[in-house]
């Protein structure tokens, strides 16, 4: 269910209109969305929607419009005796909307998300973004704005509150429009730029950021001197409206264009990626892990934040942490294209599951990353002291120039590794140092080694980023995104429920329906080949005791741990040891409330398949298993 009041309102349910009713009643649903999940007086309704022209038995019919609507509305939620949409309250009404449910706010979150993706694009080089990010972005953006389907909350007249509602909405307009012309700047359609910022700048003269962004545009597509009359119309609008000059970035930016200097030059992006902005499938083609960062914008300032700090000469220190496919690499990736931009050398070095890696291998990458030497004879050197040198190394490069060093995956650390890494944090000289961790988690509990380490850098205080499975908004548009194609909301929710918003998952399962062309409601019944390899892969590493839990388990789904206890036949202390194995790798989680729950259903059901044949059946024999099933 959707309520949408950008435009005469309207309720949708899975994109089926819902019959709302005469005017009156539709403005009282419109005056009660300016104000979701808070209770709304009803002389404050009368206001709104009768104005000065109050009938005489006014209450009533407020009392008559709203239960016609809750008629109408509460039917559209499943769950609507717990959760009603429309509530009584003391002297007045509630709307209990979540914000996936409000056209307005939804607007508003992809709009403010998308800003702080544009924000992040530079004025000169290659754009910190893939190009088919860039596209998605685009997308998004089309999308946004299409849900601007007139004046909003027209339902209510020109009431005070309504009025500036609709101008904060406005506003947001505006900014999705600017920003849609920057990605339209970074993808290289100059010409299209220029015709909307034409148009833009006569509706906003005073806006210097459309003013610049024309000249740019203007510039790209080989129009200097109409890129210098531009600049030289909004001089002198700002002179005779203001009495100011412009601001020193566009002075800068005429000087640029009239030195015709390099960094307003365009880097051409790959062609082939046109065809998500336009709405056609994406290629199935597309280099694995490149999907839209959707619901990642705080994290990216928090950790943007961290990188000025260290700028500043401050040792800063952060770790971003969570389970398998959640985009901590990403993350961190995007990290250091900014550090680059912002004049950081960077240094990363990745942790490996093979046994046979050497140690302190993730440390000789870094190193090589920032063109450093290591210790000339390793093997000849006292442990100690190596890393002592390690650190020295490190400290010394970042006496010269800003470092953000990225240590990735330390679940698989070896313990000289983490060495390095706590010697680093207990260094008592500051340096313009940024060093920033991660591990999986929650299900992986950290060794002693990286426990010790985590909680050295909580004494100093270190940035903490956990990241979390998309909401079901965010995996809806995700999956949009990735297909190419529109999603509905019964689609974005099945796949949601599915993967719980995990963005590897969610990906494998877009790349499929765009594959075989088919609904998402139909792919997620089965599970894509990749996920189904890296699912089995996990499985083989169990011991045989530890699947025959897990067997159990699946037959019975989420379960008490004294049932699953029951059908193994062992006591519950036993069966707790024999999944301990499943628990580390992230199969199933922590128990609470002393039940066994998959981390995944795809992790279920996959278990539920690959049971070898004889075991099922030997499984399948037992009494107490035939009783589970029954």
């Amino acid at each position: 269910m959707e309520v949408q009041v950008l435009g005469p309102v309207e309720v949708r349910d899975d994109e089926k209109p819902v019959a709302l009713g005469p005017p009156k009643q539709r403005a009282i649903l419109a005056a009660l969305a300016l104000s979701p999940r808070t209770v709304v007086p009803i002389d404050r309704l009368v206001d709104l929607v009768w104005g000065d022209a109050m009938p005489a038995a006014v209450v009533p019919s407020v009392q008559s419009y709203v239960s016609r609507l809750r008629q109408a509305l509460d039917p559209l939620r499943p769950d609507r005796v717990s959760r009603p949409v429309l509530v009584t309250r003391t002297g007045g009404y509630l709307l209990d909307l979540a914000d996936d449910e409000l056209d307005a706010r939804r607007f508003e979150a992809e709009v403010t998300a998308l800003h702080d993706v544009v924000r992040s694009l530079p004025e000169s080089g290659p754009p910190p973004l893939t190009a088919e990010e860039l596209a998605a972005a685009e997308a998004r953006l089309v999308g946004a704005l299409g849900r601007w389907r007139g004046m909003p909350y027209a339902d209510l007249g020109d009431s005070t509150t309504a009025s500036a509602e609709r101008g904060r909405l406005a506003d947001l307009r505006d900014l999705a429009l600017e920003d849609q012309v920057a990605l339209w700047l970074a993808l290289g359609d100059h010409r299209r730029a220029a015709l909307q910022l034409s148009s833009l700048t006569t509706t906003h003269p005073l806006r210097e950021r459309l003013w610049g962004l024309r000249a740019i545009a203007l510039t790209r597509d080989g129009r200097q001197a109409d890129a210098l009359d531009v600049l030289a119309v909004l001089r002198r609008t700002l002179r005779e409206e203001l009495g100011i000059e412009p601001s020193p970035e566009l002075q800068r930016l005429q000087a640029a264009v009239l030195r015709q200097e390099e960094w307003l030059k365009w880097t051409p992006l790959r062609q082939a990626v046109a065809a998500v902005a336009t709405g056609t499938p994406a290629p199935t083609t597309a280099a694995p892990g490149i999907w839209p960062a959707f619901e990642r914008e705080r994290h990216a300032a928090d950790l943007d934040a961290a990188l000025a700090l260290a700028a500043t000469g401050q040792t800063t220190f952060a770790a971003v942490t969570g389970e398998a496919g959640i985009g901590r690499t990403r993350v961190l990736t995007e990290l250091a294209v900014r550090a680059e931009a912002a004049g950081f050398r960077v240094g990363w070095g990745r942790c490996s599951q093979d046994e046979d890696a050497p140690p302190l291998h993730p440390w000789q990458r870094l190193l090589a990353d920032l063109g450093l030497p290591d210790d000339p004879e390793p093997t000849k050197a006292d442990p100690f002291d190596r890393w002592g040198h390690l650190v020295d190394v490190v400290l010394d490069a970042a006496a010269e120039q800003p470092l953000l060093l990225v240590l990735d995956d330390l679940h698989w650390a070896d313990g000289p590794t983490l060495r390095v890494l706590r010697l680093l944090a207990e260094a008592p000289d500051p340096r313009p140092l940024l060093v920033v961790t991660s591990w999986r988690s929650p299900h992986a509990r950290p060794t002693n080694a990286l426990g010790d380490l985590a909680a050295n850098l909580g004494r100093r205080h270190a940035l903490r980023i956990e990241l979390e499975g998309l909401s079901a908004d965010g995996t809806r548009a995700l999956c949009a995104a990735v297909a190419g194609r529109p999603v509905t909301s019964a689609e974005g929710r099945a796949v949601h429920a599915r993967t719980h918003g995990v963005p590897y998952l969610v990906v494998a399962y877009a790349r499929e329906a765009a594959r075989t062309g088919a609904s998402f409601t139909d792919v997620v019944a089965s599970v894509p080949t990749p996920v189904a390899e890296l699912v089995r892969r996990r499985l083989a590493l169990l011991p045989p005791e530890t699947w025959d839990v897990l067997a159990v388990a699946a037959a019975l789904g989420e379960a008490d741990l004294a049932r699953v206890a029951d059908v193994v036949g062992s006591g519950p202390d036993v069966v707790l040891d024999r999944l301990e194995p499943a628990r580390a790798a992230g199969i199933v989680q922590e128990m609470e409330f002393d039940r066994v729950t998959f981390t995944s259903a795809i992790v279920r059901d996959m278990l539920r398949q690959q049971v070898p044949a004889s075991r099922a059946a030997w499984r399948h024999g037992r009494p107490r298993l035939a009783v589970a099933h029954a």
